[in-house]
C-alpha cells in the first residue's frame, strides 16, 4: 500500500507536537494500538499533554506486557480505537509531529489506523529524533532511545509508556537541536587532517551506513526492535540510490528488499535479516581462510592501514622475502589484502578503507581476493613459509 504521509523536515521548528504509541507488535503491518500520547509544545516549551490506553481487541502478547507493563485488564475498560484515534488526531491538529523512529513505526500505524478507522487521511509532516542524531556531533554507541537519553543525561522513569516516551523524546530532540547541523560531518571530515581527508558526499553517506549496521543488535534484550532497525536501513537504502555499486549497498538493498508491505516475519526470521546486515560491517573476513597456513609464493599482495607489528616498509621486505609480490593498489589480479590492525586516519568507511572496499567490490563480481586482518594473517604465514 502506497502512504501519502506528511514530508520528512530537515528544518528544525520551535512549534510542534511529540507523539509516541505502544503497540501489540513491533512490525506495523500488524501491531494494534494499546496507548496514545502526545506533547503540544510552543516556543520549545510544553502546554498540554495527552494521553489514553486503547482497547486492541485482542490479547497483548506477553513480551508486550513485559516491555510496556501494559496488561489485558489495564485496557479492558480503555476505549476502543476509533473513539481514542479521533481524539488524538483532534489534539494533534496539523502540527508537526515529532518522535524517535515515528518516520518508519508511529506514523505507519497511525496513518494505517486513522484510514480504516475513521477513513481519514493523517498527513501531518514529521521530524525523527532518529535522523537529527544521526545528523548531529554526538557521539553515540547507537541512536537508540535509551542510549540517546543516557547519552544526554535524561531519565525516562517509564521506559516504553507512551507519555513517558514523548517527554524523552522532547528532551531529546531539543538538547540535540544545538548539535544539529548536517554540515558539520563535511566540515570534520574536511578539517581533520591532511588534504586528502576532503571525503565525497558518497563517503559520508557511507560511513553513515555503515554506522547504521555497527548498532544492529540481535540480543534477546532487543527482539522486540528488530523490525524498527531494519525498516530504518531500508528507509537508507531506499533513500540512496546513488550509492549503487559502492561496498556494501548492494549487498544490503538485496537483503532489506525482502521487505515488502504484505510480509510478516517471525521474531527469528527478522534476528536472521539483522544478523547477514552485521556481517557487512566487517568485511575482514578471516573466517573463508582454509585450514592450514597461507603461502605466498607468487602472490600478489597489498597492505592497508597502520600496522602493529612494524612499519609497512619492513613488512614487506619481510613478505617479499617470503616469495610475496607486493603491489601498492588493489586490482583483479590482487591475491591478498592484509588489513593493519591499528587503522588509518585515511580510511573512508568506518573501520575500512578504499582498498578493503574495492576488494569487497571485486568479491561481489566473483573475485577470490582474500581479505585478511593482520593478527590473523601472521599467525597463518608459519611453515609453510620457512
Amino acid at each position: 500500500m502506497y502512504r501519502e504521509k506528511g514530508k520528512k523536515l530537515i528544518d528544525l521548528v520551535s512549534d510542534y507536537t511529540v507523539i509516541d504509541i505502544e503497540a501489540t507488535s513491533r512490525n506495523p503491518l500488524e501491531a494494534q494500538i494499546i496507548e496514545l500520547a502526545a506533547l503540544r509544545v510552543r516556543s520549545g516549551k510544553v502546554v498540554e499533554q495527552y494521553e489514553t490506553l486503547v482497547s486492541p481487541g485482542i490479547a497483548i502478547p506477553q513480551e508486550i506486557v513485559k516491555l510496556t507493563g501494559i496488561t489485558d485488564e489495564m485496557v479492558k475498560s480503555a476505549p476502543h480505537l476509533s473513539s481514542a484515534l479521533r481524539t488524538y488526531l483532534s489534539f494533534v491538529g496539523n502540527d508537526v509531529v515529532i518522535g524517535h523512529n515515528i518516520t518508519t513505526y508511529d506514523t505507519t500505524i497511525i496513518y494505517d489506523k486513522a484510514l480504516s478507522e475513521l477513513n481519514a487521511s493523517f498527513t501531518n509532516d514529521m521530524l525523527d529524533t532518529l535522523d537529527i542524531a544521526r545528523h548531529s556531533t554526538l557521539v553515540c554507541e547507537n541512536y537508540k532511545l535509551e542510549t540517546l537519553s543516557s547519552a544526554l543525561g535524561i531519565v525516562n522513569k517509564q521506559a516504553h509508556r507512551a507519555l513517558s516516551d514523548c517527554y524523552a523524546e522532547y528532551e531529546v530532540y531539543e538538547k540535540l537541536r544545538p548539535l544539529y547541523d548536517k554540515t558539520k560531518i563535511s566540515q570534520h571530515n574536511k578539517a581533520s587532517g591532511r588534504k586528502k581527508n576532503k571525503f565525497s558526499d558518497s563517503t559520508i553517506s557511507l560511513k553513515m551506513l555503515y554506522s547504521m549496521l555497527t548498532s544492529l543488535d540481535t540480543n534477546d534484550e532487543f527482539s522486540m526492535y528488530y523490525w524498527d532497525d531494519l525498516m530504518s536501513v531500508k528507509e537508507f537504502i531506499d533513500e540512496h540510490g546513488e550509492l549503487a555499486g559502492n561496498y556494501p549497498y548492494d549487498d544490503v538493498k538485496n537483503i532489506t528488499d525482502k521487505i515488502n508491505e504484505t510480509a510478516i516475519y517471525s521474531t527469528e526470521a527478522l534476528s536472521n535479516m539483522i544478523s547477514s546486515l552485521i556481517s557487512f560491517s566487517d568485511p575482514v573476513y578471516s573466517k573463508e581462510i582454509v585450514e592450514g597456513n597461507i603461502s605466498l609464493v607468487g602472490k600478489k599482495v597489498v597492505l592497508t592501514g597502520e600496522f602493529s607489528r612494524s612499519s609497512k616498509d619492513s613488512i614487506s621486505a619481510e613478505l617479499t622475502q617470503l616469495g610475496a609480490e607486493i603491489k601498492s593498489g588493489v586490482s583483479g589480479k590482487t591475491d591478498i589484502l592484509i588489513v593493519g590492525s591499528l587503522g588509518s586516519q585515511d580510511w573512508v568507511c568506518g573501520s575500512y578503507g578504499g582498498k578493503v572496499k574495492k576488494a569487497m567490490e571485486l568479491k561481489a563480481k566473483g573475485s577470490d581476493i582474500l581479505v585478511i586482518g593482520e593478527n590473523d594473517f601472521f599467525k597463518r604465514i608459519g611453515d609453510k613459509n620457512e
